[in-house]
């Protein structure tokens, strides 16, 4: 039995469709239909039986960053708000773990295996600022808007997904290809898991996060223009119910930068890791 099920049984079912402004309100909307790989391999298959549903999470993280960036803080601290609503085939799921934080769609399949959607996101918009702020005049860039489609398939206690996705926002028009695997290993309550992805980037995409124009570089940091790459990531985890309300997440991840990426002059290592430990409170 999944982990998920353990989740539904302590949370509060919101039953009207209220429950879905609510959500909108508190949180930066974008919706999906099939849970993000990183949510469904912590919870279990969402049960697409159900209409109307979801939940509303509060997390506290520790989070150990050794990321490639000049004068990154290595440990940072953060309140994270997020949620997942289901009404028919309309899905929220804000504050995802994975890549697209924010997520829109539309279920146009579901069958034993292979759920397939129609899907908006908001992605990264490349170096965070707020890891460095000397770096803010190059990274405070907006995020773009993506709309493609997702393929989720499920054999036991192996997940695998995989999408295609393209700006639609005009913010830099490029395109991002996904694959990933996942697998669970229950014991008891212990939820462990392991996860491989790589992620395609085109171009367009990688120069607007990671490029430096002329009109903004310096003597520190001079010109860069990135061409596109695919980054790598693995990752394994370990979910824990602690009480009727309070979920225990750890993760650590390995990042492989592409080498389009590391020529950039605000990155100054092609891998790292980030480790974080969380508690979150779902209701």
């Amino acid at each position: 039995m999944y982990l998920h099920v353990l989740l539904n049984l302590h949370s509060v079912r919101w039953q009207l469709p209220a429950a879905g402004l609510l959500l909108c309100l508190l949180l930066p909307c974008q919706f999906a239909l099939a849970a993000d790989i990183s949510r469904d391999v912590r919870a279990g298959r969402e049960d697409e039986s159900i209409e109307n549903d979801g939940y509303f999470e509060i997390s506290v993280s520790a989070i150990l960053n050794e990321m490639p960036i000049p004068g990154s803080d290595h440990l940072v601290g953060k309140i994270g708000l997020g949620g997942h609503y289901r009404y028919k085939r309309f899905f929220v799921d804000a504050h995802a773990e994975s890549y697209n934080q924010f997520q829109f769609g539309l279920n146009a399949y579901s069958g034993d295996v292979w759920s397939v959607d129609v899907l908006a996101a908001t992605s990264e918009h490349g170096v965070d600022s707020e890891l460095n702020r000397k770096l803010e005049e190059f990274t405070d860039r907006e995020p773009a808007s993506y709309l493609g489609l997702r393929a989720t398939g499920y054999n036991g206690p192996y997940i695998f997904q995989f999408e295609a996705l393209n700006d639609v926002s005009d913010v830099h028009g490029g395109t991002l290809v996904t694959a990933t695997a996942a697998r669970q290993w229950l014991y008891r309550n212990w939820n462990f898991h392991a996860l491989l992805g790589a992620r395609f980037e085109s171009a367009a995409a990688l120069d607007y996060q990671f490029g430096i124009d002329p009109d903004e570089a310096t003597s520190i940091y001079p010109t860069y223009e990135a061409d596109s790459g695919t980054t790598f990531v693995s990752e394994i985890g370990v979910t824990y119910p602690l009480n009727q309300h309070f979920i225990f997440k750890s993760t650590g991840r390995w990042w492989e930068l592409p080498s389009a990426v590391v020529g950039s002059p605000i990155i100054t290592n092609d891998s790292y890791l980030t480790f974080s430990t969380s508690i979150t409170f779902v209701y």
